[in-house]
């Protein structure tokens, strides 16, 4: 299995610093050491951890602080447990581990060498074949994942690594929904998640399934052309307004070597209402390797 580094990726969280994990930390979880702290969030912190028995590395998540005062945190936390227990997939990261000890709730994931997709973006800008082989490796898990009704929610290249193999892996179900379930945000109603890769919908409290499409779209959108959708440094009321109101300009206008027909599916996945988009993500995963069977003809 590779295993990687888990970043934990929040609203606003900037780049990871590693730090040593303080040593009254060290035997907070029996059974493991933690070492390096990968990352850190509102809510949780992220460390390197070793299982003694086998001597394994892992990325062992935390919730920080007293746990047991945000009931909030404790729920998403055991309704991330809950989701990914199903999820077994090479292009979702594993779920190891979990559980409770002493009122501190911790996962065990899988670890993996790499970088996120949002650091390798930044200083390279991909080939068009690796933009496309990304986006069918995402349209893939998502695939899987609606399968068994469950939604990101919080679809974002920071949520996304690329292993030392250069495979995309899908992590961070902090705010999965099952579609099953009834669709608001959060225990208050409020929208959870980052508004530069947010639905419409989303940004009024609700998620369809399609709602992990048109955050896809915006992925592929940023993978193919090089620039994101929505400027970067917007202010947050902004970016609401252009998630809302404004079609990004066609991929095609931006690099004129993309095919209509990828310009077309990425345009369908960006469909503001969400019954514009695809049927559901195996509809979509079957037009994008139809598309490109016929690229390849």
């Amino acid at each position: 299995m590779q295993l990687a580094w888990l970043m934990l990726p929040v609203l606003g969280l900037a780049a990871l610093r590693f730090r040593s994990a303080p040593a009254q930390e060290e035997e907070i979880v029996p059974g493991y050491t933690l070492q390096a702290e990968l990352g850190r969030g509102g809510t949780a912190v992220v460390y390197a951890a070793v299982h003694k028995p086998t001597g394994q590395t892992y990325a062992l998540k935390l919730l920080k602080g007293e746990p047991a005062m945000d009931q909030d945190a404790v729920a998403r936390m055991r309704r991330e447990v809950k989701l990914m227990r199903d999820l077994q997939h090479p292009g979702i990261v594993s779920l190891c581990d979990y559980g409770e000890h002493r009122g501190q709730h911790y996962m065990v994931l899988e670890k993996i060498n790499g970088c996120t997709l949002r650091e390798h973006l930044q200083t390279t800008r991909l080939s068009q074949a690796e933009a496309l082989h990304h986006c069918q490796s995402l349209l893939e898990s998502l695939a899987y994942a609606h399968d068994r009704n469950i939604i990101h929610r919080d679809l974002k290249p920071e949520n996304l690594m690329l292993n030392e193999n250069g495979q995309l892996r899908l992590l961070d179900f902090g705010f999965s929904r099952n579609a099953q379930r009834n669709t608001f945000e959060t225990m208050d109603n409020s929208v959870a998640g980052t508004p530069a890769y947010m639905a419409p919908e989303r940004l009024l409290c609700q998620t369809t399934p399609a709602s992990d499409q048109y955050s896809l779209g915006l992925i592929a959108y940023e993978m193919l052309t090089g620039q994101p959708a929505i400027a970067r440094g917007l202010d947050v009321a902004a970016v609401i307004t252009k998630q809302m109101q404004e079609v990004p300009p066609a991929p095609r206008s931006l690099d004129a070597s993309i095919p209509e027909a990828v310009d077309r599916f990425v345009m369908k996945l960006l469909a503001k209402k969400p019954e514009d988009r695809f049927e559901n993500m195996q509809a979509a995963l079957a037009e994008f390797l139809k598309m490109c069977l016929k690229r390849n003809e």
